[in-house]
């Protein structure tokens, strides 16, 4: 039987966002707003894009 759920290939990992307003994903930083300053993010990476997301939401 397959799965009906398309599958989420991607390598995800949890970081802080920086007093700079970075995050740092694989030896890559990455800015968003400074409103998600100190803030935990979710960064999932995929073989051509980086999404960012904070709480559901994608940066």
């Amino acid at each position: 039987m397959l799965c009906l759920a398309p599958y989420d290939a991607s390598d995800k990992q949890v970081c802080r966002v920086s007093s700079l307003s970075l995050v740092r994903y694989k030896s890559n930083d990455y800015s968003v707003p400074v409103e998600y300053g100190h803030r935990e993010m979710q960064v999932r990476g995929y073989v051509h894009e980086v999404v960012v997301s904070c709480a559901d939401k994608v940066i």
